[in-house]
């Protein structure tokens, strides 16, 4: 049984190794002074991590002026397009201070309907999130919020006081 099992979990590390992205080609760069590695991996889009691993001596001794270094170049995977929006629905950016109440009372929704039309925001609203909400005119909002008649807490007033 335990041979099996350690079988087992070098046949998925194996599958892991091969799963991850092999870089098509290599570009030679000369190191020039004051360069670093981190700057190196932010001018050819990669990883530090991915830099040693094809370059074993900068480990060893660190980066030199004129070292020739080996850096890879992966294959470009395309982003997914961006669905269009169904009818009747927009995008919003969330601004600060915003809450999901907030949100849904503003486009007369409830807060379970402002989660369906966007589950990523289960965990709360982050600012400059953009999500989907319903097309609504601003003077629907406006007249929405005018109907209501709001209080400013003031400082030191308790829940009593009110």
């Amino acid at each position: 049984m335990k041979h099996f099992i350690l079988l087992l979990i070098f046949f998925l590390h194996i599958q892991w190794l091969s799963a991850q992205a092999q870089p098509e080609r290599f570009v030679n760069h000369k190191v020039n002074k004051k360069e670093t590695l981190y700057g190196l991996s932010r001018t050819y889009g990669v990883t530090v991590d991915q830099i040693l691993e094809f370059n074993p001596l900068v480990k060893k001794i660190g980066l030199k002026k004129k070292m020739q270094l080996k850096i890879p170049v992966y294959p470009v995977v395309e982003e997914p397009k961006a669905v269009p929006l169904k009818e009747g629905l927009e995008k919003y950016l969330v601004q600060p201070k915003e809450t999901k109440w907030r949100l849904a009372y503003r486009y007369g929704i409830t807060i379970d309907e402002l989660e369906q039309l966007n589950p990523q925001i289960s965990d709360g609203l982050k600012v400059g999130q953009e999500i989907v909400v319903p097309k609504r005119l601003p003077s629907e909002t406006q007249t929405l919020e005018a109907a209501f008649n709001y209080y400013k807490v003031k400082p030191k007033e308790g829940f009593y006081r009110l």
